[in-house]
């Protein structure tokens, strides 16, 4: 992938309003990066609850092939002193 493809990207993700409540276009705009695969990738949105969605992509046969999981999340902290 071009370098310039990976910044898009990011820029896209970036612009998407994804607080709590809104992860579903984030889940959304990721499944169409994967159009390009066809039937060889199988995307499955698992809702958590109402906007808030996750995505699972299965690329290949995870029966006979190599697997990796990732997951990412974005968590923020307020510490009280």
């Amino acid at each position: 992938m071009e370098t310039t493809t990976m910044v898009a990207i990011l820029q896209q993700l970036i612009r998407i309003q994804s607080v709590n409540g809104n992860e579903a276009d984030v889940a959304r705009y990721i499944a169409g990066l994967f159009a390009p695969y066809g039937k060889r990738a199988t995307v499955e949105t698992v809702t958590y609850a109402p906007g808030r969605d996750n995505l699972v992509v299965t690329i290949g046969n995870p029966q006979t092939g190599p697997q990796l999981g990732f997951s990412g999340t974005w968590t923020w902290w307020h510490l009280a002193s």
